[in-house]
């Protein structure tokens, strides 16, 4: 039973199930009465009632049943706190589905509960009470056999000019649920040319009736429309196929209630000349029924209906909003990144990551200390150890050819046998960037295999336990400082350190197909311009709107960087 929402009635009733009923079905519910004070009470009263309104000429309504229950009080002063009485109805057999097609429309078939709370001395107009709405639906289930065979409908006439027309409609199946599209399929067959931008109507066509001793009335409603083109030029062929699907959207199931209430629906189907725009030379119909069960897979609105008929041309991707993104760079500073630069330029602008609340865990390293990829970590002057000046350097490792300015190598120390091999495969972005802190790593060789890092760490220092995903194929870079004179330092903190970094200046991406073979080599800073450009050129419109909101900060650091270049 669902929870009763808070609410100040007295009287109030909470079905144990909220759903289409349909005959029957049992409907199960609790009565709850909350006086604020203690009062007197007789009986409580629960009615279930159906109900037909026609919205003809004059107003009449029509009982299809009344029942009523009545709950014996044990007590007869109910004191001011909550009491609950359960009450239990059946729903009868071959009842119309429960419909509201409003004031204007011919009908509404109405059902619902009421609670009286039946006090003495008091009239029972006066006495306290609730209604509570209940759906009741027709069994019209479209999965039986009559309702899946296939339709079709064929006519023969003559248009105007004297010239013969066939035309062939045909339906996959008889039954529908709301919210399905129903494919219709048109074959026109002339004996001569017959061209017009609108020649032909296909329509979802809902008829309702009324019958009663005083009115009558018919009424026919367009839920779905399409106009579209006949091009039949010929010479050998003079037949044309047309396609096209029709979303039902919210409207009443197929009913037919004696010969009280009809609601019926057909395609329809009409042929335009050329010389008679507004009266068709022809017209098919083929009636569908629209059942109750399945129920509809989605809820459809009337306002929902363009939304519900292009769904499947959406796209929706995991792009974060640049608005938003842009929104919360002003609250944190604790993850940047540098975006591309243009096609042509090496401007830098900077940029936050996607995962600022998230500890960040370096690829064989826990410790990594004086360097902006472990830049949680504190800083550690243990090693002294001094680096020159980074040189310009280029590492081709990978698709996406980047560019950092790194010290010279070095040679990498003799490793032990117990030094801890790990492949790059387990790097992950923060510990993928160039360091200026580091000793720099000698160009690896060309080989299919990929490089792979060798340190011993016996102390380790975690930092963190989480790993950073990476959910987007675009490529990073962690933003650079130039540091002059600044100590060596061991990755790991730890003495027993055996050999540097050897760290990749690239961002490594998770991938499940075969990894490439790898070079890297030294180029001019001339290579580097032209490499940059283009690979800057497919990042170009990714950041187009982020460039022109920092264009100030973008000379800033165009001056910072092209201080740094020189001096290096």
């Amino acid at each position: 039973m669902r929870n009763r929402l808070k609410s100040n009635k007295v009287i109030d009733i909470v079905l144990s199930e909220e759903k289409f009923y349909f005959p029957g079905d049992t409907i199960q519910g609790v009565v709850f009465v909350k006086p604020k004070s203690s009062i007197k009470v007789n009986s409580i009263h629960v009615k279930f009632i159906g109900t037909i309104y026609l919205q003809a000429k004059e107003k009449e309504s029509m009982s299809l049943f009344h029942v009523r229950e009545t709950i014996p009080m044990k007590v007869k002063v109910l004191e001011s706190k909550e009491h609950r009485f359960p009450f239990q109805f059946s729903v009868p057999e071959k009842l119309p589905s429960a419909m509201d097609l409003n004031m204007k429309r011919m009908f509404k078939v109405d059902y619902r509960l009421e609670a009286i709370l039946d006090r003495p001395m008091v009239p029972e107009s006066l006495c306290p009470q609730v209604v509570y709405p209940v759906v009741i639906l027709e069994c019209i289930d479209i999965t039986r056999e009559v309702h899946a065979k296939p339709l079709e409908e064929q006519k023969l006439f003559v248009l105007p000019d004297n010239h013969k027309c066939h035309i062939k409609l045909s339906l996959p199946r008889t039954g529908y649920t709301r919210g399905e599209t129903i494919p219709v399929n048109v074959i026109v067959n002339t004996s001569q040319s017959f061209v017009h931008k609108e020649g032909i109507a296909i329509d979802l066509v809902r008829k309702m009736e009324t019958h009663t001793v005083k009115n009558q009335q018919k009424k026919e409603d367009i839920l779905k429309s399409e106009r579209l083109g006949l091009n039949i030029i010929g010479p050998y062929n003079f037949s044309q196929s047309v396609t096209t699907q029709l979303l039902i959207r919210t409207t009443p199931p197929t009913l037919q209630y004696r010969d009280i209430l009809s609601v019926q629906y057909v395609i329809r189907i009409q042929i335009y000349d050329v010389s008679s725009k507004t009266k068709p030379v022809c017209r098919i119909e083929l009636p569908i029924i629209i059942g109750t069960w399945p129920r509809a897979a989605v809820p459809i609105d009337e306002d929902d209906e363009d939304i519900i008929q292009y769904m499947g041309e959406l796209m929706v991707g995991d792009e974060i909003d640049e608005d938003a993104r842009e929104d919360d760079e002003d609250d944190d500073d604790e993850h940047w990144m540098m975006d591309p630069p243009p096609q042509g330029e090496q401007d830098f602008e900077i940029k936050k990551g996607p995962y600022l609340h998230q500890p960040i865990r370096r690829s064989g390293s826990n410790g990594s200390l004086q360097s902006n990829s472990s830049w949680i970590a504190k800083l550690d002057q243990r090693f002294s150890t001094p680096i020159p000046e980074g040189y310009l350097m280029a590492q081709n490792s990978t698709p996406y050819n980047r560019h950092s300015i790194i010290p010279p190598a070095i040679p990498s120390p003799p490793q032990p046998q117990h030094a801890i091999r790990l492949p790059t495969e387990y790097l992950n972005r923060s510990s993928s960037a160039p360091n200026l802190f580091h000793p720099p790593p000698p160009p690896p060789p060309s080989s299919n295999a990929r490089e792979s890092i060798h340190y011993h760490d016996p102390s380790p220092t975690p930092v963190s336990s989480m790993p950073l995903p990476h959910s987007s194929p675009r490529p990073h870079y962690i933003q650079q400082h130039r540091a002059s004179a600044i100590p060596f330092h061991h990755r790991g903190g730890s003495d027993g350190f055996v050999a540097p970094n050897e760290v990749p200046n690239h961002t490594l991406t998770f991938i499940q197909t075969q990894p490439q073979p790898t070079q890297s080599s030294f180029i001019t800073e001339e290579d580097s311009d032209v490499s940059s450009a283009s690979d800057s050129e497919d990042e170009d419109d990714l950041f187009a709107i982020i460039q022109k909101k920092r264009r100030t900060e973008e000379r800033r650091k165009r001056q910072q960087r092209q201080t740094f270049t020189t001096v290096a």
